[in-house]
Order: C-alpha cells, then sequence, then structure tokens
C-alpha cells in the first residue's frame, strides 16, 4: 500500500546572515522550519532562545516520545527525549534556557567539554563557541533532560538537487517526497541513491537500505510510523534504518545529520557492510528494544563519529562474526540499560571519546559467543561516564564460552557506587578465556587498581597501576545550585507537564492555560475567534474573552475575574474554577500550586478504547507483537489484532506478547480506589502462520479446536508478564479461556495511594504468554474507576431561617441550597435521586442528628398531636426545583390547640428543626447527603411559627403587602411567641 503524500506545509527557512569585518567565516545564526504537530508534541517544561549578537531567535522545544518508558520501573523512571535545534557558525552564541518548572540545581553536560554557563532566577545561559550536542539535567532528575542541538549550516554545495532521478528528496513539513514513495511504511534505497531530509522534514518511515553507494542525509527527520516493533509484512522490519546486504555486501553507505525518532524497535542495525560512516547524527528513543546501533556479520570499516544517542536498551550491540576495524568517537550517549553489549565475535572494533550522561551497565554480555574459537578485541578508551547518576553494574556476563576475548578499559570516569562484577556460567556455555586490561578506570575519586573477589576461574584481570584522574575526568561535575519555583497544577497527584501558555499570577490572581487544563479534567476544550467553548457529556460552556459572563446549557453565568488571552492562549483564572462548579481545589502559595481534585463520573479512562481509530500511539507493542486494525469487530467497524511477531527468518518471537497503555497519569489524576477492567476478545482462528496439529490426537491444530489463555491487567513494564501486577496476587495470576468468539473477560482490582506513590510506570495490559503464540482479537476495552460513595454526594446547605408556609394551610417551611449542576449530571449518567427535608420538633430531638435514621416511633405522639389529619410530616413543597439551586420543605397544618405541648396555643409556639437531604443511588450504590446547617449552627435553622410570624410582622414592607386575611393570621401567631 503506497502512503499518500500530499500534504506541503510552505515553511521558510529563516537565516540571519552578517558579515563582520575580518571575519574568516560568515556569522549564520539559522532557526529550522518547525516540525508539524501533533505528529511531533511540544514540551513546556523549558523555553529556548539563541542570541549572537545582535540577532536573536527563539526554538521550539520538542519531546520525540509519544509514549512513555515501557522497559521496567526505575527509581528514577526515564520517560521524555526532549530537544530543540538550530545551527551557526562564526561568532559564538548564547543559548537561553528559560526554566518553566521547579528548580534546585542545573547541570550542563558533558562535563568533559566545560560549556561557560550562569544562572540568573530561572535563566540559564549557555555559551558556544562551535556546533555542539548539549544536555541540559535539573536536580539530579533523568525527567527533566533537554538537548540542544546547535549544529553547523549545510553547505549548499552539498544539498542535492530535487529533481534528480537517483534523489529522494523530502522537503519541510510532513512527508514532504519528492522522487520517491513510502511503501507499507518505509522507504527503500537501492544502487547509488541518495535520501535527503531537508531541515524541518519530518517523515514517518521505517529506512531500508539495499545497495552500495547510498547516501542519507540532511538536518530533517525519521519519525517511527509504527506501533508495533517488528511489522509483519512480505520482509519483516524491526529496524528504524536497516542497511544489509542480503548475498551480498554493501560498500560505501554514509548517513550524516539527520534524526531517528521515537523508534519502536532497533534503530540502526548493519548487516554486510564495509567502509562506511555515520555522523551527526541524533537518535532518540524511550522504548525497550531500541538499541543504539547494532553490527550483526561482517560489517568491516566503520566509522560512527559526532553524534548523539539517547535510547532506552543497549547502545552497542555487536554480534555474528567478522566484526573488524570499526570505530566510534566523539559520541554523546545516554541509555536505560548497558553502553556495550557485545554477542559475538569482535576482531577489532574502538570505541573512544564517549561522552556518557546516563547508564544504567556499563559492560554487559549476556548472549552465548556462537563459536569458541571467536575471539573478541574491544579497545575502549576515554569513557566519560563521571556525569552517570549512578549505575547498576560495571562488568555483567553471562555464558561466554570458552573464546578468547580482549576488553581494553583505558582512562575510563565512572561513578561512585555499583562497582558490581558478575559472571555466570552453564554446563554447555562455560564462560572461560576473558582478559580484561584495565587502565587508569575511577570511580568518582578513587581508582581502580585490583579486585577484593577472585574472578580467575572467569576471567583474568590485569591492571596497569599509572594514574592520571584529569585523563579519566575522575569525580567531574558541573552541578550548580540555583532556586526557581515554578507555577505549578496538579490534577489529583499528577502533575500537568505540558501548557503551551505558562501558569502565571496576575493582579493577585493566578491564571492558568484554559485549554489544557480543562481537558486535564476531562474535557473537550478549544479556544478559537476569541471564544473559550469546552463540554463534557452534561455541560456545555461558552466564555468570550475579556467578558465576566459564561454560557452555560445556554443559561448565564457571572464570573469572578474574565477570561484573558495572551499570544494567542486563552488563560482562565483559577476564581473561575468555583464560578464553573469545580469548588474541590486548594492553592499552596508557598509552592505555588494549584492543586485540584478531579471528579471522576464512571468514564470509561482509555484513549481509542473501541480501536476506531485504528492502530494508534495511544496502544503500543508489549515486547515483539504484532499489531493490526482489523474490520472483524464486535461493535464498531474495527478492533484490534495482536499476533507473536514472526522473524524473517521465519522463526516465532520467544516473548510474552500484547499490547499496552500507558496510564499512570490516568490513575495519579482520579486516585485510588475500585477500578473496573474489561475487554471484548477473541481468538483468530483464521491466521494460518500458527496453525499447526497440537498432537492431542484430534487432528485440529491449537488455535482452532483448543482454548487460547489470555491476560490483562497492569504491567510495571518490562519483558515478561511476570512483571504484571507484581504487587498484587489476583492480577498477576488472572487469565481466561477464550476461542473462536467474541466473550467477555473482566477483573476488579483495588489501586492503593501508597501503590501510586511508589510506581513509576504502569500501563493497561492485554496479552498472553510465549508459549501460546497465537493471534486474537481485542475490541470494547474499559478501565472505569468505580464510583465510591464520595462521589456521590452533593454540597447542600440549609438556607438561615424559615418562613411561614401561606396557602391553604399553616405551616413553616425550610429551604435547601444544592448543587443543581451535579445532580443534574448524576441522573444523566443514570443515577436515581431523591430530594426530601427532614422537620421534628426540637424538643424531642434533643442531642439527636436529624437523619433518615432516626426512629420514627419516637415521633408518633407529635404526628397525631402536632398536625390535621390533612397534614403531613416532612412536606416537600419544591416550589423552586432543584433545577434552580434549592428545594423547599414545610410542615403544614399545625394545630393551634389542645395538644400536650401546649393546651391553650398548640404548636405555635414549638420549635421545630429542618434539614434537606439527597439520596443517590447508583451502580448497587447509595450515599445520603444531609444539608449542613447555616453557618454550622443547628439554632440557625430552629424556628416556631409564632417566631417567624413575627418577624415577618416587623418586615414592614413584606408585611403591608399581605392581604387582610393573612395579616390576621400572622397578628395571631406571633402574639404566641413567648408562650412555651
Amino acid at each position: 500500500m503506497k502512503k499518500a503524500i500530499s500534504i506541503i506545509f510552505a515553511l521558510i527557512l529563516i537565516a540571519v546572515t552578517v558579515i563582520p569585518a575580518q571575519a574568516a567565516e560568515l556569522n549564520e545564526l539559522i532557526k529550522y522550519p518547525e516540525y508539524p504537530e501533533p505528529y511531533l508534541p511540544r514540551d513546556y517544561a523549558y523555553s529556548v532562545s539563541v542570541t549572537q549578537g545582535e540577532n536573536s531567535i527563539d526554538i521550539p522545544v520538542y519531546n520525540a516520545s509519544r509514549q512513555y518508558d515501557n522497559f521496567r520501573n526505575v527509581p528514577e523512571g526515564d520517560y521524555y527525549r526532549r530537544f530543540c535545534e538550530f545551527a551557526f557558525s562564526g561568532d559564538p552564541v548564547t543559548v537561553k534556557v528559560r526554566v518553566n518548572i521547579d528548580m534546585t540545581c542545573y547541570e550542563v553536560l558533558p562535563s568533559s567539554k566545560n560549556f561557560p554557563s550562569a544562572v540568573n532566577g530561572n535563566e540559564i545561559s549557555i555559551t558556544l563557541t562551535k556546533p555542539e550536542d548539549v544536555v541540559v539535567r535539573l536536580n539530579d532528575d533523568l525527567n527533566t533532560i533537554l538537548t540542544i542541538f546547535a549544529e553547523s549550516p549545510e553547505d549548499e554545495a552539498d544539498i542535492p538537487a530535487k529533481g534528480d532521478e537517483n534523489v529522494i528528496y523530502c522537503d519541510a513539513g510532513l512527508d514532504n517526497i519528492t522522487g520517491g514513495e513510502i511503501v507499507n511504511g518505509d522507504i527503500t534505497l537501492t544502487e547509488g541513491q541518495t535520501l535527503y531530509l531537508a531541515p524541518g522534514a519530518l517523515v514517518q518511515a521505517r529506512l531500508i537500505i539495499e545497495g552500495s553507494n547510498t547516501t542519507v542525509k540532511g538536518r530533517g527527520a525519521l519519525l517511527d510510523p509504527e506501533t508495533t516493533r517488528v511489522k509483519y509484512h512480505a520482509t519483516p522490519q524491526s529496524y528504524m534504518l536497516k542497511a544489509k546486504g542480503s548475498g551480498k555486501i554493501l560498500d560505501k553507505i554514509n548517513i550524516s545529520g539527520i534524526k531517528l525518532l521515537d523508534s519502536r524497535s532497533f534503530n540502526i542495525w548493519l548487516e554486510n557492510v564495509t567502509n562506511s560512516t555515520i555522523s551527526d547524527i541524533k537518535v532518540l528513543s524511550n522504548q525497550v528494544s531500541t538499541d543504539g546501533i547494532t553490527l550483526m556479520n561482517q560489517v568491516v570499516g566503520l566509522t560512527v563519529t559526532d553524534s548523539y544517542f539517547y535510547v532506552n536498551d543497549n547502545v552497542f550491540v555487536f554480534g555474528g562474526w567478522k566484526l573488524d576495524s570499526n570505530v566510534f568517537k566523539n559520541l554523546t550517549i545516554g541509555s536505560g540499560y548497558a553502553l556495550f553489549f557485545p554477542q559475538g565475535g569482535s576482531k577489532s572494533n574502538t570505541f573512544e571519546n564517549l561522552d556518557i550522561f546516563h547508564i544504567r551497565s556499563f559492560y554487559k554480555a549476556t548472549m552465548t559467543l556462537s563459536k569458541a574459537e571467536t575471539t573478541q578485541n574491544i579497545y575502549c578508551k576515554n569513557i566519560y561516564a563521571a556525569d552517570v547518576p549512578e549505575i547498576s553494574s560495571f562488568i555483567n556476563c553471562k555464558n561466554q564460552n570458552s573464546g578468547e576475548k580482549n576488553i581494553y578499559f583505558e582512562n575510563v570516569s565512572l561513578p561512585a557506587n555499583k562497582r558490581t562484577i558478575t559472571f555466570y556460567t552453564s554446563e554447555t556455555y562455560p564462560t572461560s578465556n576473558m582478559n580484561f586490561n584495565i587502565k587508569n578506570l575511577w570511580f568518582g575519586t578513587e581508582q581502580l587498581t585490583s579486585l577484593s573477589t577472585d574472578y580467575s576461574q572467569y576471567a583474568n584481570f590485569v591492571f596497569d597501576e599509572t594514574s592520571d584522574a584529569a585523563a579519566a575526568m575522575a569525580g567531574s561535575s558541573t552541578r550548580t545550585e540555583a532556586s526557581h519555583i515554578a507555577d505549578k497544577i496538579y490534577v489529583g497527584s499528577c502533575l500537568l507537564r505540558n501548557y503551551k501558555a505558562l501558569p502565571q499570577t496576575i493582579g493577585g490572581t493566578m491564571y492558568v492555560d484554559a485549554v489544557g487544563l480543562l481537558e486535564s479534567l476531562g474535557y473537550s476544550a478549544e479556544f478559537e475567534g476569541g471564544v473559550l467553548t469546552f463540554n463534557d457529556k452534561y455541560t456545555a460552556y461558552s466564555i468570550t474573552a475579556d467578558e465576566y459572563t459564561a454560557s452555560k446549557n445556554a443559561l448565564t453565568k457571572t464570573l469572578t475575574n474574565p477570561v484573558i488571552v495572551q499570544n494567542g492562549s486563552a488563560l482562565l483564572p483559577v476564581t473561575c474554577l468555583t464560578d464553573l462548579g469545580i469548588t474541590d481545589y486548594t492553592y499552596n502559595s508557598a509552592t505555588k500550586s494549584l492543586n485540584i481534585k478531579n471528579v471522576c463520573f464512571g468514564d470509561n479512562l482509555l484513549t481509542n478504547s473501541g480501536f476506531e481509530q485504528g492502530t494508534t500511539y495511544d496502544w503500543v507493542t508489549f515486547e515483539f507483537a504484532d499489531l493490526y486494525s482489523s474490520d472483524d469487530s464486535y461493535t464498531g467497524e474495527k478492533s484490534l489484532k495482536v499476533s507473536p511477531c514472526v522473524w524473517s527468518s521465519g522463526t516465532i518471537n520467544n516473548y510474552d506478547y500484547g499490547v499496552t497503555q500507558y496510564v499512570k497519569d490516568i490513575l495519579d489524576k482520579n486516585g485510588a480506589g475500585k477500578y473496573h477492567l474489561e475487554a471484548m476478545v477473541k481468538l483468530d482462528t483464521d491466521d494460518q502462520r500458527f496453525v499447526n496439529d497440537d498432537g492431542d490426537g484430534d487432528g485440529n491444530p491449537n488455535n482452532v479446536a483448543d482454548v487460547e489463555t489470555i491476560r490483562m491487567g497492569f504491567t510495571l513494564g518490562g519483558t515478561s508478564i511476570s512483571y504484571v501486577s507484581t504487587y498484587n496476587e489476583t492480577l498477576r495470576n488472572n487469565s481466561w479461556g477464550i476461542s473462536g468468539e467474541w466473550q467477555k473477560i473482566e477483573l476488579d482490582v483495588d489501586i492503593s495511594e501508597s501503590f501510586l506513590k511508589n510506581c513509576n510506570n504502569l500501563y493497561f495490559f492485554i496479552g498472553s504468554k510465549k508459549t501460546e503464540k497465537k493471534s486474537f482479537f481485542i475490541d470494547d476495552v474499559k478501565l472505569i474507576k468505580e464510583q465510591d460513595e464520595e462521589a456521590l454526594y452533593v454540597d447542600a446547605n440549609m438556607k438561615s431561617g424559615a418562613a411561614i408556609r401561606l396557602n391553604s394551610q399553616n405551616g413553616i417551611r425550610f429551604c435547601t441550597l444544592l448543587d443543581s449542576a451535579k445532580i443534574a449530571n448524576m441522573m444523566a449518567d443514570g443515577a436515581t435521586v431523591e430530594l426530601g427535608t427532614l422537620i421534628a420538633p426540637k424538643d424531642l430531638l434533643g442531642e439527636n442528628e436529624l437523619t433518615l435514621e432516626l426512629d420514627s416511633a419516637k415521633y408518633t405522639k407529635v404526628l397525631y398531636e402536632a398536625f390535621d389529619e390533612s397534614g403531613a410530616y416532612a412536606w416537600h413543597d419544591n416550589d423552586n426545583g432543584y433545577n434552580a439551586g434549592q428545594i423547599a420543605g414545610s410542615i403544614v397544618g399545625i394545630k393551634e390547640s389542645g395538644t400536650s405541648f401546649d393546651q391553650t396555643n398548640g404548636n405555635v409556639a414549638r420549635d421545630f428543626v429542618g434539614r434537606g437531604y439527597v439520596k443517590v443511588t447508583k451502580d448497587g450504590k447509595t450515599a445520603i447527603t444531609y444539608a449542613d446547617y447555616a453557618n454550622g449552627d443547628i439554632a440557625n435553622n430552629t424556628r416556631s411559627l409564632a417566631y417567624v410570624a413575627n418577624a415577618l410582622k416587623n418586615d414592614t414592607t413584606k408585611y403591608s403587602a399581605l392581604d387582610s386575611a393573612v395579616k390576621t393570621l400572622v397578628e395571631k401567631w406571633a402574639s404566641k411567641l413567648t408562650v412555651k
């Protein structure tokens, strides 16, 4: 299938050129065309500008991660891949990074480069004399990392002609391709072809190189179009960029300048490649299995230089055989896993001048060498990892066999902690004949010159005690104290991370990004033409900027402060939240934090839960699974098909497989409680890739006649279902048998506050174990927070005092003020609502609370004595109705004589207490809200008919408006005020 390439963005490359007197090089400061939204999201944790002389540009900050880390629940997390980019030449530039989040300290990395920097308030200034890759890290926290790509301007003579038949030219914008096409999500280069990505080009494709003398260059980016790691088609593609000679050698491949963004699979895979170069590229990805660069079989004479890798798996993977004369140098590196990951023969590979700002393991070799006679020679020199906060292990080797392995470490700096050295072996693949040659290796400020444990059974360690701390940068740090408290918004315990308009205080009132906040609260929101509109399934609002009124379902509400506009964005005053019925929030002026309790209406919390939008980035593969959009659906038009991965060799991947959606932020917003998980599932009985007789004697393949096992729950990230909800035995062991018919699977689980606080990753998961190896369909997936009683309560308050009821019968009326909007919402959501007013004589109530649970027999005497037979004890007038925000309840037919309370005057002077209530029933749960007494004092809602009549008599305006008959009653009742 060919992908449409009709979208063209007319973006202009902005270049400011000045020719200073006697300058050796032109001054150029270049702002690239911006990548199109929403395909590459913006990140507003930072605002960045660049200045060269009199010229200045503002550059956007992007986040190349469209899903969060799906690797492990590591304490520090590792979610973001923020970056910004520009180009310059000539005079130095000053990069100003305005920090829009809390800051206690900052680092400008790599520390080996000694970039001059300073901080003023929340602005960090960094001086660059030449193009560099610069990493900014705040608060010793990986999740704050921002990378600044300061690049050299392109040489115009090096830009290929757009009309050249051997050139695939990608202009600025989304998929603007000339001279080529995207087939099945891939671009393929053949002999002698060039792929050029212009600045600002964002091409949703993976790249396959099939010919020699090929070139990939430019300043644009490839963005992974897939939600799955190994995409199944005629040639399974499990690499973001693959150069593999099938039955031949690919010679002279040159890749430079481009960016690989948000890969779901291995980033660069080279096989049967010689005499090639990779330079000045940037690789950013945060998913498991996004290895940086893999050399697999007969890669000779490769040079990788001046590049940046920030991945979430191994950085350098090399295996197979005949890997020789390959050089990696001048690289800046971050990874959530291992730096070196050898898996096979490496005759001679050199790594030099590597700056590491994040890794988990330094040298990890856990794959069996294929041949006992294989020789490895790995040379590692000038490896600066002093910037790494911590590592989990220094050396970790498993089943390395008996081939000769020589590893050389010279001038290496590592963090002070975790000097772990571990060897594993087995009878089949014994680990032996390893030689580690260590010269000038430092952990913090301490040089490693010996080992406390004897590893001679597995490896020989040779130390050269030459000491040069400067050469290894031992203990180097650029950590600088800083202090900034930013305005912040939390919904539940979830910190809202992205604001196009930053929170700010104006005239003593905090203003927030209207669209961003409202969307986080579950509304659909937009701001166009000066009008802010937003709605949920119950309520629609419209607010015109700079006006003090809002239209709510065609009713006008008065706002305390107007919505204002800044830089094209609508800013909502915090006071507006109360005006709109969002009352459960607090503001901490010391931390500048607005905390809003999100109201859960029991809606499905998952995105694209019915898969009607096809395969989107809301759902990504768990391990090596194939994901497809299918028209075999339970409801609607589409479902999701999940299959175990089939490699190009025809073998089926031996991992657990499934699909996940990141839900940590969702659960943080909605808080602890009971959640309901549900999905419709069905076995795919027609997928011929997995049809085999299972040997049970019935002659039928196992995915036709037998029952498949499927699992559903939460996973913390990892490489097997054993990581699924390890905190909860029920979830860890859940499974359902499914067949070729649609059926529902469902599960209830309690999520605690402590768990939400302590887990960094959390994903909704549906999948199967690696032993199953069958395809299945999923549809109508749900994650619903079940309503608790608190969510069913309604704000209700008594109106102070009471009134006389003057209809056909004498009586006294009490009024209750209600949150009518919430009542309407709950009724629309299927709740049953009962409204009423409880009224009782104060003397009989005593110290008891006035509730429905009181023993009614206690008041039998009152019912006989106090009222006429036509009267009612708790009459619900509802003259105004709850839609107007209040209900009225009256006691009528009050006897004026002949009661035990007062034989002469009856109950006219008797004090009664009134209290409204709201009884809500939904999903088998019932909650009763009793109105609070006015100002919290029962005396404010204790009145007698005589007292109220006397007050009316003394209000000359109201009294004069009464007719003569009513005045006579008022005079009569008022005269009995002092009688008890």
